[in-house]
């Protein structure tokens, strides 16, 4: 890709790395296989079975995610119902405390909690 008017000159190396590149790439547009070193162009059913493959494929993936969201968020949820738990028992606590310092101040007898 040139931007203005620049230039350079290819090495044999370079020049091959880009036809063993491009070769790679149309392999893969018409749909190539490798077979006993010998290439050769799919059948219509190996695409078919291929294209099936990778739907099932994208089909457990999103299976997987939706599951994957489904623990973070019954995680979250749980988290969440300790955190209330938590906040309840201190407000009884608190509660507690309230009221064993009210007996106390009420019949000025001291205990210790």
């Amino acid at each position: 890709m040139t931007y203005t008017s620049e230039t350079w000159v290819l090495k044999e190396t370079v020049i091959q790395k880009l036809l063993v590149f491009e070769r790679k790439i149309l392999r893969r547009i018409f749909g190539s296989t490798k077979e006993k070193q010998i290439w050769r162009v799919k059948t219509k059913e190996e695409e078919e079975e291929e294209e099936d493959d990778e739907e099932e494929e994208r089909k457990r993936e999103r299976k997987n995610e939706r599951k994957r969201e489904r623990k973070k968020e019954r995680k979250k949820e749980r988290k969440k119902e300790r955190k209330k738990e938590r906040k309840k028992e201190r407000k009884k606590e608190r509660k507690e405390r309230k009221k064993a310092l009210y007996l106390t101040d009420k019949h000025n007898v001291k205990f210790s909690l």
